[in-house]
């Protein structure tokens, strides 16, 4: 009998379904008290760098005293649950890092959210906003109080005639882009390799995940078919799930127009693009085919060859010549592009769909493709909505801070930007990344990276990728 038997008939079916998640086999058979001295940092040291794998152990001890120090019943059970679970996946194959990290983040939200359940406190969405003017169609909004879900902590970024450019930071801050580019504001961008453990050249630790493109330069295709905001020259900010199907590729005298999409169906007819939410190789049997890291061909063969982790294989027809290694170019209609994803809303309905938008197998980021907790974890979260009257709003969700907020779910984060009137809208990468810098105020959200009651470590994760804001047409 597994440790997770015998709490059945002690906890509620709330409670007994929250246990369900990171399911693995079971190698304890009696329940441990307190979180095990199981050298987290050091099994986890072989996936990732030393300073991931001490910041994980941090958090899982933080974990435990959260759940320590609570009076709530169900907090004795999350805390059994926590150490089980730990030593069940350091004890599994790999890959743990990011199962672990998971673990920490939805333990700390099931406990820190007790003390709030039975009160009859607001939702975070429905929470007056304060509001200050930074220039003529442009302002800041700030929720701060007490929720439903516990202190809660939004910015709110209202533009009304949005402008936006996308960068990659190559160890720049919000500050010093925003200053160099005249921006009213800037945040941070898409997702980037992190904790995934098969990180391998040309990919680097820190490299953008997705679509980016920068006032014209494609940094990077859409090999992820996900939502991006992206805009064209002098033209109004769009969210859409953006693909290469359609789109021409060139190199020279030599073109390709991809088709389909993880679709063996047309394999024989048209060019087929895989990434890792298909699977780590791509199919055989056609003809050749050749690997895409960005925009970069890096490898050819003549069949199926594996999947890079940040990239794509892409599959011809028999008979369709093969690029040369070496940089492709591309036609589109993109100016300024950043992938995320997933969608929030869809015409002004919530519509939190991950597998249609390649969150699925070990596509990258891991922690969204490899989800366990079903969308239960309070995290800091960063999304963009679009209202119907061409305005926008950018929501930065503080988190993992028990004394000032907790952060918020997925689809809280979608209820935020559909309280403000958006009906389109996209997430962005959250977690330790999210930040927002505002001119004038400078850095307005709590960046820490710790798991913290009070007061800030002084660890901050650096910004990979940027978002600059503009209010047009403005004084």
């Amino acid at each position: 009998m597994s440790w997770l038997h015998p709490l059945r008939s002690h906890v509620s079916l709330s409670v007994w379904e929250k246990l369900q998640a990171f399911p693995g086999p079971a190698i304890r058979h009696t329940i441990p008290d307190p979180l095990p001295d199981l050298q987290v940092q050091t099994v986890l040291a072989d996936e990732v760098n030393e300073d991931q794998a001490a910041l994980f152990q941090r958090r899982l001890l933080a974990t435990d005293r959260i759940l320590r120090d609570q009076v709530h019943p169900s907090a004795a059970v999350f805390r059994i649950a926590l150490a089980c679970r730990c030593e069940e996946i350091l004890s599994a194959p790999g890959p743990r890092a990011a199962r672990i990290r998971a673990l920490a983040d939805y333990y700390a939200s099931l406990g820190a959210q007790l003390p709030y359940q039975d009160s009859d406190l607001p939702s975070p969405w429905a929470l007056p906003v304060q509001w200050q003017d930074l220039k003529p169609g442009a302002r800041l909004g700030r929720i701060v109080g007490d929720s439903a879900l516990g202190p809660t902590r939004i910015h709110l970024l209202e533009l009304e005639k949005p402008g936006f450019s996308a960068h990659r930071c190559n160890g720049r801050s919000l500050a010093d882009l925003a200053t160099e580019h005249g921006a009213l504001a800037a945040s941070s961008g898409g997702f980037f390799l992190y904790s995934e453990s098969d990180i391998a050249p040309p990919s680097q630790r820190g490299d953008p995940v997705g679509m980016l493109v920068c006032q014209g330069q494609v940094h990077s295709l859409p090999l992820l078919a996900r939502a991006a905001l992206w805009a064209p020259k002098n033209g109004a900010p769009r969210i859409e799930r953006m693909t290469l199907s359609g789109l021409g590729l060139y190199q020279g005298d030599w073109t390709c127009r991809v088709a389909g999409h993880n679709d063996p169906s047309s394999l024989d007819r048209q060019p087929t693009l895989f990434n890792r939410a298909w699977g780590p190789v791509s199919l055989d049997g056609w003809g050749p085919s050749f690997a895409i890291v960005d925009r970069t061909v890096v490898a050819v063969a003549s069949g199926a060859q594996r999947i890079p982790l940040n990239g794509a294989v892409i599959a011809l027809p028999k008979g369709h010549p093969l690029p040369e290694l070496g940089l492709l170019q591309i036609k589109a209609p993109w100016h300024n592009a950043m992938a995320g994803g997933p969608n929030l809303l869809v015409d002004g309905k919530l519509e939190i769909e991950r597998a249609p938008q390649d969150f699925a197998g070990t596509a990258p980021p891991i922690t969204f493709s490899a989800d366990e907790t079903f969308d239960q974890n309070l995290l800091p979260r960063l999304g963009v909505g679009l209202r119907p009257d061409g305005s926008s709003v950018l929501a930065c969700v503080d988190g993992r801070n028990l004394q000032d907020a907790l952060g918020l779910t997925l689809q809280g984060l979608a209820r935020v930007l559909l309280a403000q009137g958006c009906t389109q809208a996209m997430n962005l990468d959250g977690g330790s990344s999210k930040r927002l810098w505002v001119k004038g105020l400078g850095g307005v959200d709590l960046p820490d990276t710790e798991m913290v009651r009070s007061g800030a470590s002084g660890r901050v994760r650096p910004v990979r990728t940027a978002m600059l804001w503009y209010q047009k047409d403005s004084a």
